[in-house]
């Protein structure tokens, strides 16, 4: 929408301004995708207050996708917050795909910690071996890990090398 497209262009110079009106116009239920893109300049601009906005957010689609940008953000700096951050998202594939790729950078650095983490979790068996799986992928590789992307709230992707695309989700 047009709306969406000011609050865009608001969030690339005062970010923490766009979030606030925008939280005052719609009453916490914003436009998934308008949350998105401001989450994601105001943690470059501001990471931890962008965080405190996004950890107040209501349970739902908008949090859920706000929290990958802080997966996002923190994998490759902190990837053991990074994990605990993609364990609040309330989607249940949307968080398995945030914890693989906290997981998978926190490999990076201590295997044997992100294993750990992901073991002590309330997972299902299946749930803790697709995380496992991608875990083991990436130590055996021996390379660092590319930094997770997430395409935005209409899309599924972690980006693990150039050639990943996206995969519209239902």
């Amino acid at each position: 929408s047009n709306l969406g497209g000011i609050f865009a262009d608001w969030s690339r110079t005062v970010p923490a301004e766009a979030a606030s009106k925008l939280s005052q116009l719609t009453d916490g239920n914003a436009s998934t995708t308008t949350t998105y893109v401001i989450a994601q300049r105001w943690l470059q601009a501001d990471a931890p207050a962008a965080m405190q906005w996004i950890d107040a957010m209501p349970m739902g689609t908008t949090r859920d996708f706000a929290t990958l940008d802080v997966v996002a953000y923190d994998a490759t700096i902190e990837p053991a917050e990074a994990f605990k951050w993609a364990q609040t998202i309330s989607d249940g594939q949307t968080r398995l795909e945030g914890m693989t790729a906290a997981a998978v950078q926190w490999a990076a650095v201590d295997a044997n910690a992100a294993i750990a983490a992901v073991q002590s979790t309330q997972l299902t068996a299946d749930e803790q071996t697709t995380i496992l799986n991608a875990v083991q992928q990436q130590v055996k590789s021996g390379m660092p890990p590319s930094p997770p992307y997430f395409n935005g709230p209409n899309v599924h992707v972690i980006k693990r090398n150039s050639g990943a695309t996206g995969v519209p989700f239902d």
